[in-house]
Parts: structure tokens; C-alpha cells; sequence
């Protein structure tokens, strides 16, 4: 992985356009592992599941999905997922990935990151502030909207929260069958953005 990525050229001057990319969070990963000498699955146990009180979260574990949508497309040919569509390979998504949760438990990350109980107000703000739109870890959706979604093996998510004037903090968080890698829920964000007022 690291020869690949050091051996690859720039595609823009560092600073001058930003693109999203899990290479960078899969070296985010090894690079926690090297500095906390933990297991990044360990690491994110003790210091994010546990003090969030996420009970149904685990990180690169095989077999502990509880279902699995009828199609998944290529992940099979790949090898990530097996012939019932469960993972296969967690080290795969180290970082970027690999997580298994459910929206009881986003939803207490949430609550959490907001309470400033997983990082300092400062810190907050730094990941808020959408330079060439993407934060650390967060894509503004909209006027006071923000989140991430990804896709793990068979499950696509969307975890957005809303800051909205007439019904304050509103959180949409929801999951459906991941198919040939598109983000089914992408269609329903302006519906719920227009009704929830948050344009």
C-alpha cells in the first residue's frame, strides 16, 4: 500500500483543489496504529465506541452483520464480501471502512461529537469549516446541514445532521442496500432537506 502510494503521482498541488479520497483515510488509520501502538479496531474501541456508549459497533470483525441485502453487485468478484454477502476481508477498509453499527449507534457518535465529549469545541469548529467543501471528516449538504455517508460491503449510510431555526438539531440517519456502488439515498437528501427547511 505505501509503496503504491508514495510510487503515485500528484494530481494537483497540495493546498489547490481538494478531492475525497480513502486512500488518505486508510493512511489515517496505519498512522493512528503506529502512534497509539494499538489495533486501529482497539484504538477506536477504547476511545470512541466505549465513552460514546455504542454497544452495537464493532471495527474490522468478520461475520457480525446481522443481515445482508440480496444483491451485491461486484464486491463478490472482488473478494469483499463472501457468496452469502457478508465481509470478508476488515483489514481491507482499515480506516477507511470495516465498521459495522446500526443508526441507534450514529446517533449516540453524534450526540457525542456535539457535547464535545470526543473533541474540544476548537477542534469542532476546525472540522466545521468547509474549506473547498469537505471538513475533516464532514461534507456540508446544505445551509446548516452537514455529515458524512459511505458504504461498507453490502450497507450504504448517510449520517446528516440538520441545524434547523424552526425544529432545531435534526439528525437523518439511515441505511440501505449498497447496488454496483451507488448511494441510493443521495436522491432523498433535497426532499428532506426542502421539507425540514433547511434551504
Amino acid at each position: 500500500f505505501l509503496e503504491n502510494l508514495y510510487a503515485a503521482p500528484l494530481e494537483f498541488a497540495p493546498g489547490t483543489e481538494q478531492r475525497y479520497s480513502n486512500t488518505n483515510y486508510h493512511l489515517l488509520g496505519m498512522i493512528v496504529e503506529q502512534v497509539s501502538g494499538m489495533r486501529l479496531c482497539d484504538y477506536l474501541q477504547a476511545y470512541i465506541f466505549d465513552p460514546c456508549g455504542m454497544e452495537h459497533t464493532t471495527s474490522m470483525v468478520v461475520g457480525n452483520e446481522t443481515s445482508v441485502p440480496t444483491s451485491f453487485g461486484d464486491l463478490r468478484a472482488y473478494g469483499i464480501v463472501d457468496e452469502n454477502g457478508y465481509t470478508m476481508a476488515p483489514d481491507y477498509e482499515r480506516g477507511a471502512g470495516g465498521i459495522h453499527t446500526c443508526p441507534a449507534d450514529l446517533w449516540a457518535f453524534d450526540k457525542a461529537l456535539l457535547s464535545n465529549r470526543l473533541i474540544n469545541s476548537s477542534s469542532f469548529e476546525e472540522m466545521t469549516r468547509f474549506e473547498m467543501e469537505y471538513g475533516c471528516g464532514l461534507y456540508p449538504y446544505a445551509k446548516k446541514a452537514y455529515g458524512h455517508s459511505g458504504r461498507d460491503g453490502t450497507y450504504t449510510s448517510q449520517n446528516i445532521i440538520i441545524d434547523s431555526e424552526e425544529f432545531g438539531r435534526i439528525y437523518f440517519i439511515a441505511s440501505t442496500p449498497t447496488d454496483a456502488g451507488t448511494y441510493g439515498l443521495d436522491s432523498l437528501l433535497p426532499a428532506a432537506f426542502f421539507v425540514l427547511g433547511a434551504y
